[in-house]
């Protein structure tokens, strides 16, 4: 499939660490994708969110579970 206007479409990463996020930030990006923000954390990705004047057309937001101890 050929993408065409890539550079038009703004995303934003909320997300823990995570290579296949990485991956998909950094294919994005190397596309000529617009990523309008990157945060590690959900926190201070929304406030991120709320200081924009103009929210991006993608938000990629990703938590991944915590694990406990199951006795």
């Amino acid at each position: 499939m050929e993408t065409k206007n890539i550079s038009r479409i703004t995303t934003a990463f909320i997300n823990d660490k995570s290579p296949f996020m990485d991956f998909i930030h950094d294919d994005l990006l190397s596309s000529g994708g617009g990523i309008v923000f990157r945060s590690d954390n959900i926190a201070k990705g929304n406030n991120q969110l709320f200081s924009l004047q103009t929210l991006p057309d993608i938000c990629i937001i990703k938590k991944i579970k915590e694990l406990s101890n199951c006795s």
